[in-house]
């Protein structure tokens, strides 16, 4: 049996950097997800901060452009025009920092740098596209947009952020009562208002296609 073998200390899955079918990507969340981290911190019990690695391929060539400092913990990263960025909290000096990986993976370049006490916490805060967003959806059903161009919103409850297009926002949406259902809302940016329901499931492909899978038609909004 032909194998390529990986060595990353302990980071034993990796995923598709969405965007980018060049790179791998991995995480040891050696304190959990972003917020459980920042519950250990706040608590005042150690936090290990984790690791981002990057792997290529197909020639399975490791990077590890940042290593998170004391009271540092990474997010997850994505791909945005064929740059790869990184969402690191630092907990210490209470900042949320957006970096972009350099060309040849060797170090990053800080893109922007926001005051962690601009979110009531980290549950949700993530990168997203298009384009390039530092976001939050919240325990409390808010949207928020906080870079590069704030909003805030209240959604439902069963709603998550799918991406963005343009100056719509996608959301998938699901049901279990009176029966299984998933629908997409499409809001519009800044005001969350909402413009169309889709019933069914989007998916994006590689190629930037969407297909609606079971769609049947618009619902309410339509």
């Amino acid at each position: 049996m032909d194998y390529k073998e990986i060595r990353i200390s302990g980071i034993r899955y990796l995923q598709e950097l969405e965007g980018n079918p060049n790179w791998y990507w991995g995480s040891d969340y050696a304190s959990g997800f972003l917020y459980e981290a920042e519950e250990i911190w706040q608590a005042g019990f150690e936090m290990k901060s984790n690791r981002l690695v990057f792997v290529s391929y197909p020639d399975g060539e490791i990077h590890e452009p940042v290593r998170a400092g004391a009271g540092q913990y990474f997010a997850e990263p994505v791909c945005h025009d064929g740059q790869i960025y990184c969402l690191l909290v630092d907990f210490a000096k209470k900042q949320i920092l957006l970096l972009r990986c350099t060309a040849d993976m060797k170090s990053v370049v800080t893109e922007a740098v926001l005051p962690l006490d601009m979110v009531e916490d980290t549950y949700n805060l993530s990168l997203a596209t298009a384009p390039l967003m530092i976001m939050r959806q919240g325990r409390e059903a808010v949207f928020e947009i906080l870079w590069p161009e704030p909003c805030r919103f209240q959604i439902s409850e069963s709603e998550s952020f799918l991406w963005r297009e343009g100056d719509l926002l996608l959301f998938t949406s699901w049901a279990v009562e009176p029966e299984e259902e998933e629908r997409v809302v499409v809001r519009r940016f800044p005001t969350g208002e909402v413009v169309r329901v889709l019933e069914g499931m989007l998916m994006r492909l590689p190629d930037g296609q969407c297909w609606l899978l079971d769609g049947g038609g618009d619902g309410e909004g339509g």
